[in-house]
């Protein structure tokens, strides 16, 4: 994360989508990849990502995924989905290049507090798990988040030829400046009740659930510079400034 605020709530971050994973393509013909996934305690996922060149020098794709368990213990049952969507537009030589890319993901998650009786985890005998009985009978989480990106980046230079024999021409870069515009809302929203909380009634206003919540918004902007002196040296200066704005409430 470097320097960057940081939340912390980092527990299915793996499993969400966000602007920098967001994929990018150019593809002669339109392209389709279809995926499902099927484990022994119902667990699936689903996959697709289409793709396809509305024109030589723009793109445009989609990223969908579908994932579901209904776990073993009892309150584990979960919901992720993902979409994430992309576009591409470039000049013909590609010194201008547009990038958009969007994001969204929902989870949809049960809790519980534990098993009661922790006998269930070593008792052999015991090969259903789901009929267990667990603390926080009525728990659950839900978790939203939305995010959009906007890059637009020139480069400056020359044509030139390979060498003097070579009548093929490629573009040397001398400066390069790009903008990237970011931003981002989610929020998190936890349920907490059922059958343990009766042991800290002293600690809730309600001795039968308890709820919490947290939204943010970001706004980020971010200018990047790569100057080249000279072209026929490896020596490059760059220079990337960032603003963030934050904005977190309960």
């Amino acid at each position: 994360y470097g320097n960057d605020f940081h939340l912390g709530l980092d527990a299915y971050q793996a499993y969400a989508y966000t602007t920098d994973q967001v994929k990018f393509y150019n593809t002669k013909k339109p392209f389709t990849d279809l995926g499902y996934v099927q484990g022994l305690y119902n667990e699936q996922m689903l996959h697709i990502v289409h793709t396809q060149n509305i024109s030589p020098n723009w793109n445009l794709a989609f990223d969908i995924r579908k994932i579901g368990s209904d776990g073993i213990y009892q309150r584990q049952k979960n919901s992720l989905g993902n979409i994430a969507a992309s576009n591409w537009i470039h000049s013909k030589n590609k010194q201008f290049n547009s990038l958009l890319s969007i994001c969204y993901n929902h989870f949809k998650l049960q809790d519980n507090g534990g098993v009661a009786d922790d006998g269930v985890l070593t008792d052999s005998l015991i090969i259903n798990k789901s009929l267990a009985t667990v603390w926080f009978d009525s728990s659950e989480t839900e978790i939203y988040q939305r995010c959009i990106s906007v890059q637009n980046s020139y480069m400056f230079g020359d044509s030139t030829y390979h060498s003097e024999w070579d009548s093929t021409k490629f573009f040397k870069e001398k400066f390069f400046i790009q903008h990237n515009f970011q931003f981002e809302t989610g929020s998190t929203n936890f349920f907490a009740g059922g059958n343990d909380l009766l042991h800290y009634q002293n600690l809730f206003i309600d001795s039968f659930h308890t709820n919490d919540s947290l939204k943010y918004q970001l706004i980020q902007n971010s200018l990047h510079l790569n100057f080249t002196p000279y072209y026929d040296h490896q020596f490059k200066i760059d220079l990337t400034a960032t603003h963030q704005l934050w904005r977190v409430n309960g």
